[in-house]
């Protein structure tokens, strides 16, 4: 029995106001013929299919184009879908009767009686593979939320739910490897993140603890951290990464997919196959931060734009420039600089002299540091990422009654 896992595609991303509709029909392409050469049983995808809950036109369509290619070229494969924390659970179960008529299995809610019993059963998938002694149980468990499960904490809910359902497949199935879906965030991950990225690690936050739950399953497969790895040090337990880079701290990660192999007594073979994003990750310089000389001589290195040409394929850069250096004149030219040559250039980060950023100068584009803040523009531009598309009319005027309001203080507004 052969299965593809894959996680965390966020199609629909925008990357620092980027859209990314490319690298993603780049990924899935590279996918396709992934499952061409592998065929596969079963792909399996475990949650944030989509960026956000209500994805553009845009990258709905990529995604079902690629399906039906996929279904089409592939009869006999098995394709289950898990929801995550960025997909909308109910939208995706609404369009699962769909889903279905392409041979799509998609489970995106704990299903539930009259009486709010969960109905277990539901979340099993049986496939077969291409002999008839190659058989697995697949347990779809979708994205689970704190009003999903008892238990003290979410945590400890969401493992006792999954122990249920693997002891219960195996159960139902004597002797037929079972093979678990979850997207989670697993115990001791988090201090591995940190370490990779040198930042220090958030207190209080916990993860899911797998060692037990593992113990009844053949493989699990992991969605939403986007660093492929084994959780826990279970060689079983694996997470496979996202499809592209989600942000600058990720620019390190390997991205691909795992290719289990589950033998009849349940052992597990898995292997990484590597997939190499179409637009990088840059930072200049490489490490630290530099001066705006040395960053702009790195800028002049890239090849210039051609006229008429596409930006598909450039890489993102962001840029570290020394806190002393940064005058808005330097960071002008830096722009300027950027727009002439085959990159995109997404944020110019401020750095102190000792390797710090400033408090008050995080990540900030240049006319963020030429001109006053405008906050109307800052909330046009939050609801276009969010929406897709420009605020309406009506929405604007809103906003700007708010806006005046709060500028004029609450003993004026009451007045009126």
């Amino acid at each position: 029995m052969k299965i593809i896992h894959t996680a965390d595609w966020h199609i629909g991303n925008v990357f620092h106001q980027h859209e990314r509709t490319a690298e993603h029909a780049h990924f899935l392409a590279w996918l396709l013929a992934m499952v061409r050469s592998e065929r596969p049983d079963a792909l399996l995808v475990v949650g944030d299919v989509f960026d956000n809950a209500q994805p553009a036109p845009k990258a709905e369509k990529l995604l079902w184009e690629f399906l039906d290619r996929l279904t089409q070229e592939n009869p006999q494969l098995r394709i289950i879908i898990t929801s995550g924390n960025h997909d909308s659970a109910a939208r995706l179960e609404a369009q699962a009767a769909l889903y279905r008529r392409i041979g799509v299995q998609v489970r995106g809610i704990l299903p539930r009686d009259e009486g709010g019993r969960v109905l277990l059963d539901d979340l099993y998938i049986p496939i077969e593979g291409k002999d008839a002694d190659d058989q697995a149980v697949i347990v779809a468990a979708p994205y689970l939320r704190r009003g999903d499960v008892g238990g003290n904490s979410l945590e400890e809910g969401a493992a006792q739910l999954m122990k249920d359902l693997l002891k219960g497949a195996s159960k139902k199935w004597k002797g037929v490897p079972v093979v678990l879906m979850a997207h989670v965030f697993v115990e001791g991950v988090l201090r591995e993140l940190c370490e990779d990225r040198k930042i220090p690690v958030i207190k209080g936050l916990v993860g899911v603890d797998m060692q037990e739950v593992a113990l009844d399953a053949a493989y699990v497969a992991l969605g939403h951290i986007h660093k492929p790895m084994a959780a826990e040090h279970l060689e079983n337990v694996r997470y496979c990464g996202s499809a592209v880079p989600l942000s600058f701290g990720e620019k390190a990660y390997k991205h691909g997919v795992n290719v289990v192999e589950i033998s009849p007594d349940g052992g597990a073979a898995v292997r990484f196959e590597e997939y190499q994003p179409l637009c990088p990750l840059l930072s200049i310089p490489q490490q630290g931060a530099a001066r705006f000389e040395e960053v702009l001589d790195e800028l002049k290195r890239f090849p210039l734009c051609e006229k008429g040409s596409s930006a598909d394929g450039c890489p993102y850069v962001e840029i570290m420039v020394a806190e002393k250096t940064a005058e808005p004149a330097q960071l002008r030219a830096l722009q300027a600089e950027a727009d002439r040559r085959q990159v995109r250039l997404c944020r110019i980060v401020r750095v102190n002299a000792d390797g710090t950023r400033p408090a008050y100068a995080d990540s900030v584009e240049e006319e963020e540091l030429c001109a006053p803040l405008n906050v109307a523009k800052l909330a046009r531009e939050a609801y276009k990422r969010c929406f897709r598309e420009d605020m309406p009319d009506e929405t604007a005027q809103l906003f700007a009654e708010v806006k005046r309001e709060c500028e004029q203080g609450p003993s004026e507004a009451a007045a009126k």
